[in-house]
């Protein structure tokens, strides 16, 4: 026994040699196997020695080195050797041949069956082992873990091979293990971690995919056994073999039978047979003759009458093809114990068979006992099913109950009556090997029989997985419901067809709205399965998939998946985008979904630049991918049109049209003339669209508004494509004035929005003088005749006609003399009068200087009057042509002139703003953005900046909204000049930014933001307290104001460090618009510069405190949740931080700490005041809404309440930070510790010596910011499932990343968010309570605080600091110790305070040599 347990040793460990030997590997599991199977007594300590090795079998790229191809698979050596093993159990070495003797329900199987309780018993012995040590492990070994892993997929892969029949019951056993050990049940859900059941639920998902795979392989490809009469008709095709494959000029095998013809390399020829069968005639033709033949005679020798069960032929010629497989000569092997009549020399020794043979005997025993376990087990089911038939008896006794207790013989069926003959014929019959026959048929069929019994063999297991992954896809626990929903995308990736599932279905629309973004995200994905998997997500280009059923299937999804477009995680909504670009792609392109989920996708253009070509290169391939060879349809144009529309909501309709052009310009790949052409073609089908509808009449307006905005965006990115619609666009601007109706006059004005942009490229294409002298009428006629709001149009494109086309300045300089001179008349008439008696303008007269108004401006924003009066001073020889710019005498100007006429236009709008008229005020301000754009050396104007500082402090809402409109414009418009004034200067070779002597674009920004800056951000924080004046700041004011700041950081014009905390305001505002471009613009301000957050996080948590008590008065109460509509803005902090400084190490910490230090000081009383001295001040609190409430806290004084809510509100922050690494919840908890040790624990101290001391200090906000610290520290302990000795053995300067495995929201690499805070209010609530009530006791409030620290005694950085203590008093006593002096030993928690409290009670001198004692050290020596 000795020498055996010597050679179970050394065997076990040859195996994991650092260079491993193939052929010794081999000797030392033939070793292994022959001592498991002859010694039954051994087996369970070969099991417990492999086991203790387990943990360190190489895995990943190491495990290569150890892979043994052996029988057809290649095996790692440790799973060949747990194969070995197992198949070994059943070598017939001590059981004699079948007797009827025997007992049970089938006496001749008994011997069988007590090998495979054998089996079952090591099988039992070796998954529990390998459970316990691989899975179970305290420390999360990745290592031991992945062992499992690469066992699973060994089994997998060998599984499908006869010759390793023990790959089913492994996996079978580690699927029983894994469902109802480690993840469901009571038991599992109290005892094991959450770590190990989302490793168990990943794994079933990987070997379930491959179990789907194969059951739909199986499923589509049934080899069944044909009757004797079937045949097949000749064929006279060209060679189509079983592989799907036509190739004329390859090697034809014809089967003789059924004419069907095949490749000789798929049938393994290499020449022409003579006389071949096809494996489907060998078989019908093997059922014949084994009909005919007494091999399947029962032990009765009763012949048989009936048909040959299929399953029994199947097993035969398994069995006879593992017996052709020897390679070894000589006589016949006996399985069972060799029968002494027989000769010796006939048979050979079992040990001879095992070492240095290849034929597996083992899988022949083994598979001939599993097989019998299975009859038996049928035989069981029928006789119950029986006797409860015969009976029809009403037993509630369960099935397998009654299973388990039928253990008497049964009358066995024909069919089982020859399956037992046959099994125990196989058993007792030696193997003739004298000389090696060839398989009855090829290998490909054998290996399609064996996995269509495996299949069959593992289909319970399997539909078992598919309903376990379903039932954890509603746990409690996130991750368990992010890695089920995972594991089901693996299974739907194998099998599309799964979705059509009912159980499936309701899954994917239960989890689309789950609590984590991360189970949504994974929802989302299982229905991404369904597409082109090859296809990666990043990938600009999109290929349509190949998968027909995608079109099918994802309808029934599509409302699931439209309703994500708008999630707050930018993963959800970059899948969902995903999803619905394919879905669009896929249907054709007259489906009434088309559209909708275009104009989702439109909401998603500016999440990222990724984002942004995903949706462009979507509508690249819906509507322009044909455009080259196929003429666009009228109903194509008015799907682009109807998203085109759309997108003006979210972004601006030229650029949107602009990069949309750029990319079918790049992609057509054609010159300019072919892309011009074919948009001309889009354009001509887009008019004809409008002109219909026109006439009709009776169409929906909202067709006619997106084709015409169409229309014009694509004039103002490419006027070329509309030259030939210029002269038809003329007839819509023939308004009359008595029977036009509104929207006649929209039409109209969109017109001139089309017209005004193609006017000069006309001009130098083609002059039509009759063209140009009827859109002078015609534009002559509508500024007579129209209002206000047409005028402006109307004027803009008469000034580009007279400019461009026919030059008659004549009429732009009646237009100009009919508004200045009227205007300056009424306003001379105006100030003659009396200021005591001033009588306020009547409607009429206000109409026509609003109308005055709006022509002077246009003319003046489109011509240069000054440069024309110049034109007419310089004489020019007339020669016939043309001049470039048409000359204005000085004469015709009939109205007082102020310097020149834009000063005098100035003085005429400076004027009517002094009336203090609400229609003209508005009119002023907004011609004030016209007349600017052209006219920038006004700007520098002290008066019009008065003005325009006037309208935006005004106490009327539409005037300061026209103001902040009008800065916006005009902003842009000197963004869009000044990029094209550093184009033109780049390309001439300027320096500088002046152009003749105007002002550059940029100079003439920067009054704008110097002199209005202060009053915009005003309008965005809501301060509006500085100014006499003051409105309500609702969600459009504070958007307008935000796109005016957004304007002037982008020209540079303002320091980013001013704006940071009023845009981190903006987030928590409750308007998903706000909060989105809110978001987007701080991602823009932190992308290069994260510390602009850092240096400011206190001004921006002050600023978002007070709008969050504007917005939600009612809703701000300590120990209550914030409001549901800021988990957006939860959303966007976690993508700030996951984007911009989760990164770096550094800038995380930082953050992490500024928040932490924010929360100590922003609750300390003397800091609270001088920030927030209104609140400090205010007497009646808001009447808070209905909820839970702090007792007591009602009669809290103003400061006391606010500060616990600004406390509470910044640890909400905190704690909704998405974090990746365990160091970072850890960090956090360690600077919670260390503010309690620091100054909860002084507090306390300095209370019980000096109590009357403590009315200089703070004691409420002390209290208050431990309870914070302590609630924040038990929250992420819960959240990222982190014990007290983690918490206590975390050093800050540690550089080890290990990613946090137990997050309830878990992290995807680098991007991920969370939407709701894992701060706990309920124990906040509930810790508070005292403190509230003694708020205004000091030494009550210390006693309660001693308390609290009493209680979390253990929670806190002492016993860090008592292993300090530990580690330098061993250092000194080790000192002068000889070799081993100055180390220092890791000493238990209890032995140190049972050390430390020994030292406090010897500190009276009984034992001084003991007692820890401070020394100074001895400066080192130099050889030290």
């Amino acid at each position: 026994d000795h020498q055996l347990h010597q050679l179970v040793y050394l065997s076990v460990h040859s195996l994991f040699f650092a260079d491993p030997v193939a052929q010794m590997s081999l000797a030392a599991i033939e070793v292994l196997t022959v001592v498991f199977a002859r010694f039954p007594s051994f087996r369970d300590s070969i099991v417990q020695e492999c086991l203790s090795l387990a943990v360190k079998v190489p895995v990943g790229r190491r495990a290569k080195r150890y892979v043994i191809a052996f029988e057809g698979v290649r095996l790692t050596t440790f799973s060949l050797l747990l194969l070995k093993l197992l198949q070994s159990t059943c070598l017939p070495l001590d059981v004699a041949a079948g007797d009827s003797d025997g007992v049970g329900v089938v006496p001749l199987l008994a011997p069988l069956l007590s090998k495979r309780l054998a089996m079952k018993e090591s099988l039992k012995l070796l998954i529990g082992g390998l459970i316990e040590r691989c899975v179970l492990r305290t420390d999360r070994d990745s290592d031991a873990r992945l062992v499992i892993a690469q066992l699973i997929q060994d089994l997998l892969q060998a599984a499908s091979h006869p010759s390793w029949i023990a790959a089913a019951d492994l996996l079978k056993a580690l699927l029983a293990v894994f469902i109802h050990g480690l993840i469901s049940g009571k038991k599992a859900e109290k005892t094991v971690d959450i770590g190990v059941r989302e490793f168990a639920i990943r794994l079933l998902g990987e070997l379930g995919r491959t179990l789907q795979k194969q059951h739909v392989e199986a499923s589509r490809h049934v080899l069944s056994l044909p009757e004797a009469s079937s045949g097949q008709d000749p064929v006279s095709d060209a060679s189509v073999c079983f592989c799907g494959q036509t190739l004329p000029d390859a090697l034809q095998i014809v089967c003789r039978d059924c004419g069907w013809k095949y490749h000789g390399e798929c049938v393994g020829l290499s020449k022409k047979q003579p006389t071949w069968y096809c494996d489907r005639c060998t078989l019908r033709r093997i059922a014949v003759k084994l009909q005919q033949s007494d091999t399947f005679r029962s032990r009765s020798e009763v012949a048989v009458s009936t048909a040959l069960p299929q399953e029994l032929v199947f097993k035969h010629l398994i069995l006879s093809w593992i017996n052709s497989t020897s390679s070894t000569s000589g006589a016949a092997l006996w399985t069972p114990p060799r029968d002494p009549s027989q000769p010796a020399g006939s048979v050979s020794s079992l040990a001879e068979n095992i070492f240095g043979a290849e034929h597996p005997v083992h899988c022949r025993s083994y598979m001939l006992a599993q097989w019998a376990e299975m009859l038996v087990e049928a035989c069981k089911r029928s006789q119950i099913d029986t006797e409860t038939r015969d009976e029809n008896t009403t037993s509630e006794e369960p099935a397998s109950k009654k299973l388990r207790s039928c253990d008497s013989p049964v009358q066995l069926t024909d069919h089982e009556e020859l399956l037992v003959g046959f099994l125990w014929r196989e058993w007792t019959a030696p193997i003739e090997r004298s000389s090696r026959a060839a398989p009855l048929v090829s290998k490909y069929a054998i290996l399609r029989l064996h996995r269509q019994m495996m299949v069959q063999l593992l289909d319970q297991g399997r539909r078992l997985l598919l309903a376990e992954l379903v039932a954890q896809s509603a746990s409690p626990f996130a991750t368990l419901r992010k890695s089920a929903m995972k594991a089901l995308g693996e299974l739907v990736a194998a099998d599309v067809y799964l979705v059509r599932e009912p159980n499936i279905e309701y899954v994917i629309q239960v989890r689309s709205l789950d609590d984590s973004a991360l189970v949504r995200q994974m929802s989302l994905d299982l229905l991404g399965r369904l597409l082109a998997q090859a296809e990666a997500e990043d990938d600009e280009e999109v290929v349509a998939a190949d998968n027909p059923l995608a079109a099918e299937v994802l309808p029934v999804y599509l409302k699931v998946v439209r309703g994500r477009v708008s999630d707050t995680s930018i993963l959800v909504r970059r899948k969902a985008v995903w999803i619905l670009s394919r879905l669009v792609i896929h249907q054709p392109r007259d489906h009434p979904d088309v559209v909708p989920v275009c104009v989702e996708l439109v909401k998603r253009v500016n999440d990222s630049d990724a984002m942004k070509k995903m949706v462009l290169n979507t509508f690249e391939q819906v509507f322009f991918a044909e455009s080259q060879n196929v003429e666009p349809t009228v109903a194509r144009a008015v799907q682009l049109a109807h998203v085109v529309d759309a997108a003006a909501l979210h972004v601006s309709q030229t650029e949107f049209v602009e990069d949309l052009l750029r990319r079918f310009r790049s992609s057509l790949g054609a010159g300019d003339a072919a892309f011009l052409e074919t948009l001309r073609a889009w354009v001509r089908v887009l008019f004809s669209a409008f002109s219909d509808l026109d006439e009709a009449g009776g169409e929906d307006h909202s067709v006619r508004r997106a084709v015409v905005n169409t229309l014009v965006a694509i004039s103002s990115v490419k006027p070329e494509a509309l030259l030939d619609h210029i002269r038809p666009m003329c007839q819509f601007l023939r308004l009359d004035p008595v029977s036009a109706t509104e929207l006649d006059r929209w039409v109209a004005l969109r017109v001139l929005g089309i017209v005004a942009p193609v006017v000069p490229f006309y001009a130098a294409a083609r002059a039509d003088r009759r063209l140009c002298n009827s859109y002078e009428t015609v534009l002559l006629q509508l500024i007579a005749r129209q209002g206000a709001t047409l005028v402006r149009g109307a004027v803009k494109c008469l000034c580009l006609v007279v400019q461009h086309w026919t030059h008659h300045v004549d009429h732009v300089v009646k237009l100009l003399v009919d508004a200045v001179g009227p205007t300056q008349g009424i306003l001379e008439a105006l100030n003659r009068q009396d200021p005591s008696h001033i009588q306020r303008l009547s409607g009429e007269k206000c109409r026509y200087l609003c109308r005055a108004a709006y022509i002077m401006c246009s003319i003046l924003e489109i011509v240069d009057i000054t440069r024309w009066i110049e034109e007419a001073e310089i004489d020019s020889p007339d020669n016939g042509q043309r001049r470039a710019v048409p000359a204005l005498p000085k004469e015709r100007l009939r109205f007082r002139v102020v310097e020149d006429v834009p000063s005098t236009v100035a003085q005429v709008l400076l004027h009517l703003y002094d009336l203090h008229e609400a229609p003209l005020e508005n009119t002023v301000v907004t011609c004030l953005g016209f007349f600017l754009s052209n006219n920038r050396e006004h700007v520098k104007s002290r008066k019009l900046q008065q003005v325009i500082e006037h309208s935006l402090r005004s106490n009327r809402r539409d005037l300061v909204l026209r103001s902040l409109v009008m800065l916006h414009e005009l902003l842009t418009t000197f963004e869009h000049a000044a990029t094209a004034e550093a184009d033109f200067n780049a390309k001439s070779g300027l320096k500088g930014d002046r152009q003749a002597h105007h002002l550059s674009a940029s100079e003439s920004a920067g009054p704008l933001a110097v002199n209005h800056l202060q009053q915009v951000l005003a309008l965005l924080t809501g301060q509006l307290t500085v100014f006499q004046e003051a409105v309500e700041c609702d969600a459009e004011l504070r958007l307008a104001a935000l796109r005016v700041v957004q304007s002037m950081d982008t020209q540079g014009l303002l320091n980013p460090y001013l704006i940071t905390p009023a845009v981190f305001s903006l987030l928590w505002y409750g308007e998903r618009t706000i909060e989105g471009t809110a978001a987007r613009f701080l991602k823009r301000l932190l992308d290069l510069r994260p510390q602009l957050l850092l240096n400011r996080l206190d001004q921006a948590l002050i600023a978002s405190f007070n709008v969050l008590l504007e917005r939600f008065p009612h809703l701000m109460v300590p120990g209550r949740r914030l409001p549901p509509a800021v988990n957006v803005a939860f959303a966007a902090v976690g993508e700030l931080y996951c984007e911009r400084f989760r990164k770096s190490k550094t800038s995380r910490e930082q953050l992490i700490a500024c928040l932490l230090r924010e929360i100590s000081k922003g609750t300390a009383l003397s800091v609270f005041s001088e920030r927030f001295p209104t609140l400090c001040s205010l007497q009646d609190r808001i009447e808070p809404a209905a909820g839970p409430v702090i007792a007591g806290s009602e009669k809290l004084s103003s400061p006391d309440f606010h500060r616990m809510l600004y406390g509470q509100f910044v640890a909400s922050v905190l704690s909704s930070l998405p974090f990746q690494f365990e160091s970072e919840p850890l960090y956090a908890i360690y600077h919670c510790d260390r503010y309690v040790d620091l100054h909860a624990d002084a507090l306390v101290s300095k209370g019980e010596q000096a109590p009357e001391e403590i009315g200089d200090e703070d004691p409420f906000g002390v209290c208050v910011s431990s309870v914070i610290m302590r609630v924040v520290k038990s929250s992420l302990r819960a959240e990222y499932k982190l014990d007290e000795d983690r918490c206590q053995t975390y050093e800050p300067n540690e550089t080890k990343q290990e990613k946090a495995k137990y997050a309830s929201y878990a992290i995807d690499q680098d991007k991920t968010e969370t939407a709701k805070s894992s701060f706990s209010h309920e124990t906040f609530l509930a810790i508070c309570e005292p403190f509230v009530a003694n708020a205004g006791k000091p030494r009550n409030l210390i006693a309660e605080l001693s308390k609290l620290l009493t209680e979390s005694a253990g929670a806190s950085n002492a016993q860090r600091y008592l292993q300090i203590l530990a580690k330098g008093e061993a250092r000194r006593r080790g000192k002068g110790k000889g070799k081993g002096r100055g180390r220092s030993e890791s000493v238990p928690n209890e032995e140190i305070e049972k050390g430390t409290q020994k030292d406090v009670d010897e500190e009276d001198g009984e034992d001084e040599e003991d007692s820890i004692k401070v020394t100074p050290r001895k400066r080192p020596s130099k050889r030290k």
